[in-house]
């Protein structure tokens, strides 16, 4: 029994660790590097393997799994936090609007991530769980998102997730308003520092 337990904890080691950022490296594909002051809610992301740039809007990198789950977790949570305060403000076509990202789905291959989703109360708070130790914390969405060290640990997928409803509590609250603008401007030059987002 005590030698099962062992190689338990040692393959949840291996596939879920990601205090090694290493690990995490092999699976963000697109990094956004800068944003077009031009055009509004259009992104310059870069291909981290061909380092080829390209232009996107918010909407089309949202509903492009292969872009999204490919950013990094911090880079997904922005996403997710600028795309709530898009979609308060605009008014998308039917399709897109009932369009679903499910997170919680299990068909989704979480390549990485210790931490994962559980399950969201009444409060809005949130309730994950450490895939190596089992520990389970609940809190809220705008604390882990403005939490690097906790939010860099979730698949982007969860971290998209996490944006949005980190966003719908900043923007449904006015006193927020001064908040956001300070958070903003933190992602803003998050995203423009390289070594942020580095492998």
């Amino acid at each position: 029994m005590y030698l099962i337990k062992q190689f338990l904890s040692f393959i949840k080691k291996l596939f879920f660790s990601t205090d090694n950022t290493n690990n995490i490296s092999k699976f963000i594909f697109y990094k956004i590097i800068d944003m077009n002051e031009n055009k509004k809610d259009v992104y310059i992301i870069q291909c981290v393997n061909s380092k080829s740039i390209f232009e996107a809007h918010l909407s089309e990198i949202v509903f492009d799994t292969d872009i999204l789950y490919g950013l990094h977790p911090l880079q997904a949570c922005f996403i997710g936090i600028e795309f709530s305060k898009f979609i308060k403000t605009n008014t998308l076509e039917q399709a897109s609007r009932i369009k679903e990202i499910n997170v919680m789905n299990k068909q989704v291959v979480h390549n990485y991530g210790i931490l994962k989703l559980k399950y969201q109360n009444r409060n809005g708070d949130i309730c994950f769980i450490n895939n190596y130790t089992n520990e389970e914390n609940i809190m809220s969405p705008k604390d882990i998102a403005f939490t690097d060290s906790i939010i860099r640990k979730f698949h982007a997928e969860q971290a998209f997730f996490i944006g949005m409803c980190t966003g719908q509590k900043i923007h449904n609250n006015p006193e927020n308003i001064v908040y956001l603008k300070d958070c903003d401007a933190s992602f803003r030059k998050k995203i423009n520092r390289s070594k942020y987002f580095e492998k």
